[in-house]
């Protein structure tokens, strides 16, 4: 059997292997940024909320001096309410109350 394949000249194929040694180094550098990045996040999420027993964080943004408060979920989210179904077609793009499901808004009731 025999099988006909076009193939690049040996400066073509060259080329493209120097392109993509070029996107993989690209990928290394972003995938190295991308670590360091996620530590940085790490550690500024333990400096920017109060350790236990404290009310002040370590960091904290220009112009916020106030000492954190303890509150029970239940005080910042009393207008909220669970457990009711609604209908997919009572769900609109707008409306009074938004509607949340697992994956989100799903839109306004």
């Amino acid at each position: 059997m025999d099988i006909e394949l076009a193939f690049p000249t040996l400066s073509e194929q060259r080329s493209i292997g120097a392109f993509l040694n070029c996107i993989d180094h690209l990928i290394t550098l972003h995938q190295r940024k991308y670590e360091k990045l996620l530590n940085i996040k790490k550690s500024m999420l333990d400096k920017m909320f109060p350790k236990n027993g404290e009310l002040f964080p370590e960091v904290r943004f220009a112009g916020f001096t106030d000492a954190w408060e303890r509150r029970k979920l239940g005080e910042l989210c009393s207008e909220f309410k669970s457990g009711d179904f609604i209908k997919a077609d009572n769900i609109t793009e707008k409306g009074l109350y938004p509607v949340y499901g697992g994956n989100g808004l799903r839109g306004y009731a």
